[in-house]
């Protein structure tokens, strides 16, 4: 009866001790899984993030690109202009600088320059021949050109514009007295943005050393 006692207890305590090795093994196995669930959770977010980084990091060097692409295509593009817009400048001043010699052209218009006239009639044969080639000569065919005056003891021009009247007291304007002194071009701005004036002296086709007066061409490029 004893044994049977015993034999019935160390079955129930083995019953016991293998519901508790169930239980401690479920344990374990439910901690594993939690920690792999863990584990996974994070590689996932790691791997996110990375992702994230890596396309944060790539748009920024996209954009740093295209701006440097940008700048340096802009950069070229307004230098391309400035260039072409100099050299038309340059151009045109030339052209003006051409026109400044003109009355070389008509020995008759020089020589009116430079001869005084006895009287008034002589003065006003003079200023109508003067005047007349300046007209045909370099106002009518250029519609840029808005005055031409030539300066010398007397003032004969023509101007489309009353803006470009010659003051009465030129003689005594730096630009005048220079002229007559440097055989260089004077380029002076005009009351318009594009308004600008080309001075030049003229000499005599007799005696290149002798000067005979200041030509003043105004226009408006």
């Amino acid at each position: 009866m004893k044994f049977q006692n015993s034999l019935d207890e160390f079955q129930i305590s083995a019953l016991h001790t293998d519901c508790i090795c169930n239980t401690l093994k479920q344990d374990y196995n439910q901690k594993i899984m939690k920690s792999r669930k863990n584990i996974l959770q994070r590689m996932i977010i790691y791997i996110v993030l990375l992702l994230f980084l890596v396309g944060v990091v790539a748009s920024v060097a996209n954009y740093v690109s295209f701006v440097r692409i940008y700048f340096q295509q802009t950069g070229k593009y307004i230098g391309q202009i400035a260039d072409q817009a100099a050299l038309n400048i340059n151009s045109y001043l030339q052209e003006i600088t051409r026109l400044c010699l003109s009355p070389y052209y008509d020995v008759q218009v020089m020589r009116a320059i430079e001869t005084p006239g006895e009287n008034a009639q002589d003065f006003l044969a003079r200023k109508r021949l003067i005047e007349g080639y300046l007209e045909q000569v370099m106002t009518i065919p250029r519609s840029d050109v808005i005055s031409v005056h030539i300066l010398s003891e007397e003032v004969f021009g023509v101007s489309r514009s009353y803006g470009t009247a010659i003051p009465s007291d030129y003689k005594d304007k730096w630009w005048y007295k220079q002229a007559l002194e440097d055989d260089g071009y004077i380029f002076l701005p005009g009351n318009g943005n594009r308004m600008f004036s080309t001075i030049h002296r003229l000499r005599s086709i007799d005696d290149p050393n002798k000067v005979i007066g200041v030509i003043k061409v105004d226009a408006n490029f």
